[in-house]
């Protein structure tokens, strides 16, 4: 028989005790690991934190690029330069603690693919050096590249080198294999995502004009602040009125959400190629990409009169009624060749000097994709 203590409690009942207690906070610092290991990773699969959780896109103007808004509920990881920085259970927080940083982005915890980002993407090598210079937009790098003799520019988002200053580009160049789509009777203003639809088609997916209306974000020809104060739509945004109806007020889109809905099919090769010199897009065309531009309708410099200035939320901007768009297929020493939404997508030649004049006083908008 064991010895019994004053407390009444045996020895050997003592040592049961206490071994039990041991397995006891064996066992709760087990199932607390599990728990973390849930709340933080396997929850992740049961939510699915990949691409397919992509449900509508959106965006923000160039110092901080939104591709795509979803409904996750996971973590979103933000990282500075390439290096994780911090986790955030909201999308908007990680979004405003990014864009106190520069070079930042935001993916989801395990994903692949950034949701937002002001990272330069495209970084201009000499030749001969692995040395690089960074830039947020192509015709930045591409002039800098000019500058500095042989030179190519790296894409990151391509993880590729989509364009140099060395190679041979002939005289002339012709695509002539685009499936010509005009933008009426449907679409009175739907020049650009009619050659969006000539472009994605040529890339071989399978998306109408009338899908990339729909899908093109959008804004209101004339909204008002609390105050009553008016602001025209921005076009920089979305497109400002009606695409549909020319007996409704409509304008037009520019570039930037033009991309983004490129960048909605081709993610990794859509790319905003404005700002460059217009020479620059023969290296595409002679890799068979053609290029979406904005010109003016007259295909030619228009006079000031044409043109007049919106108040926007953003600030004031000047505009015009006669903005067209086209995708670009050739050119020779005398014209530029474009399939013409305006001319059911078949291919029209324009006079070439009058034309890079047009898309310059247009503000050299151009989109394409590198690959």
């Amino acid at each position: 028989m064991s010895k019994i203590d004053k407390t009444g409690i045996s020895r050997f009942e003592k040592i049961t005790i206490f071994l039990l207690l041991v397995c006891l906070a064996v066992i709760i610092g087990i199932m607390a690991t599990v728990i973390i290991s849930i709340n933080n990773s396997d929850i992740k699969q049961y939510i699915r934190a990949d691409t397919e959780m992509i449900t509508e896109d959106t965006s923000e103007n160039r110092s901080g690029n939104t591709l795509v808004y979803d409904t996750y509920n996971g973590e979103y990881s933000v990282f500075v330069k390439d290096v994780f920085a911090a986790k955030f259970m909201s999308f908007d927080e990680a979004v405003e603690y990014a864009k106190s940083h520069e070079n930042a982005s935001v993916k989801r915890s395990g994903g692949s693919s950034w949701l937002w980002d002001n990272t330069p993407q495209f970084n201009v090598y000499r030749s001969g050096s692995d040395e690089y210079k960074a830039f947020i937009e192509f015709g930045d790098a591409a002039n800098y590249a000019w500058e500095n003799g042989d030179a190519e520019v790296f894409y990151r988002k391509n993880s590729s080198f989509i364009w140099n200053t060395y190679s041979d580009i002939p005289e002339e160049k012709m695509i002539s294999d685009i499936e010509p789509i005009g933008q009426y009777p449907e679409l009175y203003r739907g020049c650009e995502v009619t050659s969006l639809a000539m472009l994605l088609r040529y890339r071989g997916y399978d998306v109408s004009k009338m899908q990339l209306a729909r899908e093109i974000k959008k804004e209101p020809m004339i909204s008002y602040d609390d105050d009553g104060r008016q602001y025209y739509g921005n076009p920089n945004n979305g497109f400002v009125g009606n695409i549909y109806d020319e007996n409704e007020e409509g304008l037009g889109v520019y570039h930037q959400p033009m991309y983004e809905l490129l960048a909605k099919y081709d993610e990794k090769n859509a790319v905003d190629l404005s700002g460059s010199r217009f020479e620059d897009l023969f290296y595409f065309l002679n890799r068979n990409i053609p290029v979406a531009v904005i010109v003016s309708s007259e295909y030619r410099v228009l006079p000031e009169e044409n043109f007049e200035y919106w108040d926007t939320r953003e600030g004031t901007i000047r505009v015009t009624f006669d903005e067209h768009c086209v995708l670009v297929c050739g050119y020779d020493r005398n014209k530029i060749y474009c399939n013409d939404p305006m001319k059911d997508g078949r291919i029209v030649g324009y006079d070439r000097d009058n034309f890079i004049r047009s898309w310059i006083q247009m503000g050299r908008q151009a989109v394409s994709v590198c690959k």
